[in-house]
């Protein structure tokens, strides 16, 4: 289940994780030992579970309640879970990555704003959600994709493709090239395994949010000539369908890779995989010239 808020957009820092925190103890004390997991992003709450269906985590968002006792145990453990967090890399790159931005805010939370959170305010909040498109991804359906609420889904991606920010630093002693973006998101992906294949040593990446997107090089990446592009492509092409099978073969990441795909774009994961290997080397070339002016 994927319930679309984060810390990109909430006035309150750390109410959708909090959220999230609560909804898991919620069912399992609904259900007995039901195996539910969860993670908080800058866009979204992501639910999994092997047990519940929809129409109970539906039912589950609207028979929420929030006693004071409960609250507190579960701010406790948010806490701890900020505190532990604190120093972990991969949250202090990303925070780097988005410094200055809306994405700069950690799905965390912070421990100030986490002890402020009342039972009230958190109702408040559940109110909003049961009024949310809520996103279901079921395993073992022909078409396992639900959205209940979808009269409140709306996206507009757009088509083209902008670089509207640059940017350059440092973290670690790595000096990084930063490319805020809009569009072309799925020949983005494919660029990143072109450049993997290209600069074996050094950090790529694609941050993708709701929003916009980060393409993120290490200093000193190779760019492809358009003499070699095409073989460099060939290579990048077969390690995406690697991935793509390895993905498939668990839920889990697939499930989030369908809901990111219908929630970011409104369409379907396995056709943005063949958008991006569909890729012609004439877009592919107008991109690294934008990069590289």
């Amino acid at each position: 289940m994927m319930i679309p808020s984060g810390s990109a957009e909430e006035s309150i820092k750390g109410i959708s994780h909090l959220f999230e925190h609560i909804a898991i103890s919620k069912a399992y004390k609904s259900k007995g030992a039901v195996r539910i997991t969860g993670h908080t992003t800058e866009d979204y709450i992501v639910l999994f579970s092997f047990n519940f269906f929809p129409e109970e985590f539906f039912a589950l968002m609207n028979g929420m309640s929030f006693e004071a006792e409960n609250t507190e145990q579960e701010k406790d453990v948010l806490i701890r879970e900020i505190e532990r967090e604190e120093h972990n890399e991969e949250e202090g790159f990303f925070k780097f990555v988005w410094s200055g931005t809306n994405y700069e805010k950690s799905p965390l939370g912070t421990i100030e704003a986490a002890r402020g959170i009342t039972p009230e305010i958190l109702e408040e909040f559940r109110l909003k959600v049961v009024d949310m498109p809520l996103f279901f991804y079921k395993n073992h359906v022909e078409d396992g994709l639900e959205i209940i609420n979808p009269e409140a889904f709306s996206c507009t991606p757009p088509e083209d493709f902008t670089i509207y920010q640059r940017f350059e630093g440092a973290f670690d002693d790595r000096n990084y090239r930063i490319f805020y973006f809009t569009g072309w998101v799925e020949q983005m992906f494919l660029l990143k395994y072109i450049l993997d294949v290209k600069n074996p040593e050094l950090r790529i990446h694609v941050s993708e949010k709701k929003k916009s997107s980060a393409f993120i090089v290490e200093e000193g990446v190779i760019w492809p000539s358009a003499e070699e592009i095409d073989e460099l492509r060939t290579q990048a092409c077969d390690a995406i369908k690697k991935d793509e099978e390895q993905i498939k073969s668990y839920f889990p990441e697939r499930a989030l890779n369908e809901l990111e795909s219908v929630f970011f774009y409104n369409k379907r994961w396995p056709l943005r995989i063949q958008s991006a290997l569909g890729t012609p080397t004439s877009q592919l070339l107008k991109i690294l010239e934008k990069l590289k002016s």
